[in-house]
């Protein structure tokens, strides 16, 4: 409780009038964001007396699973079991079995919707919201107030800005102010010293004295620029405008105060635990041997969020070469691997004589430059070669060079960096002395066609407003785990069609329409297309043009987990997408789910099949 004012006490936040209307505002927004997904996604209200029931969760997340895990010519049950009713169930039970035709209808009753793959979909809204709502509770952060806070961050923002203006303005004023006399003396002064030159002439008596008025008042106007009062303004100029640029830079890339920060971690813990109660998390992953031990630590940080059976068939896929790079981070399902290594620059030509290379211009040129020499082939490069023995191998080999710019010889005491330098006169002996070393190239003397996964340095990304991970792995987790999503994408069958489903009931006008198109980076190169709708970012709605590629899965977990477009729940400058996370924490809790997390103490996990890729 706040002290009083009258106490000793501060007014409390909560109590700011622009606070209030802020909250007031997000509430309205968030109510309007709700209802208008009520009865599309199967979200619901969830009730004041919100009851946790993970046995009834994971009763859904068998039928769930069951019909988006099985696949039949590459197609789920769910699609082919769209529409199947009561009146027509013997005839796809005897195609796919009773079981995945009681989940398919049980599905459509409860969900009230015309095809499997939108009941499906719909369920897992539903729980992504039960579960949301648990960890919620569990956190003790009002989701609710994020927005508030954020708005009410934007209010004081752009006073404090208004205010920052003002006070330049005010600065600029005055030191017009302390400059006007001088420059209105120095301009007077050039006046009478053009009409001196122009009565009198430029050599003149007068016009000599009107220069010496024109330089007093240049220099007094000189004085007045650097005068105690002019630096102090500009001093205090200099500090308002980095406030305002830092103030800007908040705005733009959506600042998160420490107590929303703080919120977001509070969240992300609790999402983890209470998707734990409804099955197993974690588990250690496996990679290729080209993988680093670092490379291979940073993405098993981020296994912890993931459910342990998704983990199952990422190691029981084809190993996938892990990564750290400075570039583009990427998922690749079907990546060219090259080994190489470094080896001597040069040609091999076969002669069937030795008059014939006397004669042949290989390995010479008009001047001996250094770069080139030539010899005889080893045994080795002979059986390489596949040389007939009335044959003649030459190896021309290349050298790195360095000489003087303008000619001459090069010093002995300026070696250049490096290994394996020595010293050559060109032209046979007859030319100026450089410096030589041997020319290598890369090689590649291993290939093979694997999957390959890469993320940032935390370096290249920034700080996670949700703290999670370990950062002494020097990776940001929002990025691992992004790609590490993609992964799961491929290798667990359901993933990519509730994301399709999902995406399609969230970019679908209301005539049955598609939303057009937009190019989210125009003047690249490479054309990057999405469906915008109402994402937090327009990148939700990439679209790759091939099955199981999207990003509401990827940016999804970003977002829930480290806090990155506002959690999703509208912290910072971000809008909230509740109905986004609850897809996210649906799909976690649902999708691939053999065993409970409650079974798992009485008897060894059974797990799926792994899917082929």
């Amino acid at each position: 409780m706040c002290r009083s004012i009258a106490d000793g006490g501060r007014r409390c936040p909560s109590s700011d009038p622009a606070y209030r209307a802020a909250y007031r505002k997000a509430r309205r927004a968030a109510n309007d964001a709700r209802a208008s997904v009520i009865g599309e996604g199967g979200t619901f209200e969830i009730p004041a007396d919100h009851v946790w029931e993970p046995a009834q969760l994971n009763a859904v997340a068998q039928d769930i699973s069951l019909l988006t895990d099985h696949r039949h010519h590459n197609q789920s049950y769910a699609q082919l079991l769209n529409h199947v009713t009561e009146e027509n169930r013997e005839r796809y039970e005897e195609m796919y079995g009773k079981a995945a035709v009681d989940a398919a209808l049980r599905l459509k009753d409860q969900m009230g919707k015309d095809t499997v793959t939108e009941a499906a979909e719909a369920a897992v809204i539903q729980v992504g919201y039960t579960v949301a709502t648990e960890a919620e509770q569990r956190a003790g952060v009002s989701v609710g107030r994020l927005p508030a806070q954020g708005e009410l961050f934007r209010i004081q923002t752009n006073e404090a800005l208004d205010e920052l203006g003002a006070e330049l303005e005010d600065i600029v004023e005055q030191q017009r102010g302390l400059e006007a006399s001088a420059h209105d003396v120095f301009n007077r002064a050039v006046k009478n010293r053009e009409h001196m030159m122009k009565t009198y002439g430029a050599n003149s008596y007068d016009a000599q004295q009107a220069q010496k008025q024109v330089d007093q008042a240049r220099k007094e106007l000189t004085d007045a620029k650097y005068s105690d009062e002019m630096l102090a303004l500009n001093t205090r100029s200099n500090q308002l405008r980095s406030k305002q640029g830092e103030l800007r830079r908040d705005l733009a890339r959506g600042f998160y105060e420490e107590d929303q920060s703080e919120s977001l971690t509070k969240l992300s813990d609790a999402y983890v635990e209470t998707l734990s109660e409804l099955r197993d998390l974690g588990g250690d992953t496996t990679w290729s041997d080209r993988t680093t031990k670092k490379s291979a630590a940073a993405f098993q940080q981020v296994a912890e969020i993931y459910p342990s059976e998704w983990i199952y068939q990422h190691n029981a896929g084809p190993d996938v070469y892990a990564r750290i790079s400075k570039r583009r981070a990427h998922y690749a399902d079907r990546r060219l691997l090259e080994k190489k290594k470094r080896v001597r620059s040069q040609k091999v030509k076969l002669f069937d004589s030795e008059e014939d290379f006397e004669n042949s211009s290989f390995g010479k040129g008009g001047y001996d430059d250094g770069t080139r020499t030539w010899r005889e082939a080893t045994e080795e490069e002979l059986e390489g070669a596949g040389a007939a023995p009335f044959q003649t191998v030459m190896v021309e080999e290349h050298w790195q060079v360095q000489r003087m710019r303008h000619g001459g010889d090069v010093s002995h005491s300026n070696r250049p960096k490096g290994n394996h330098w020595e010293m050559y006169y060109t032209d046979n002996g007859r030319g100026d002395l450089v410096w030589r070393r041997p020319q290598n190239r890369m090689e590649t003397v291993e290939a093979e066609v694997a999957p390959e996964i890469t993320t940032n340095p935390a370096t290249h990304s920034g700080n996670d407003p949700a703290q999670r991970g370990d950062s002494s792995h020097g990776v940001a987790f929002s990025t691992t785990a992004h790609e590490m999503s993609h992964r799961f994408e491929k290798v667990v069958p359901g993933i990519g069609d509730m994301e399709e489903a999902f995406l399609k009931r969230r970019t679908t006008h209301e005539n049955g329409q598609r939303e057009d198109l937009i190019d989210l980076y125009p003047g690249n190169g490479v054309r990057e297309v999405a469906r915008p709708d109402n994402f937090v970012t327009s990148y939700i709605g990439k679209e790759y043009g091939r099955k199981n590629a999207h990003e509401v899965l990827s940016v999804g977990v970003e977002a829930v987990f480290s806090g990155k477009y506002g959690g999703l729940v509208g912290a910072g400058r971000y809008e909230a997408d509740t109905d986004h996370r609850a897809f996210v924490l649906g799909a976690m809790a649902t999708i691939g789910q053999k065993q409970t997390a409650a079974d798992t103490g009485a008897a060894e996990t059974e797990q799926r099949e792994p899917v082929a890729v």
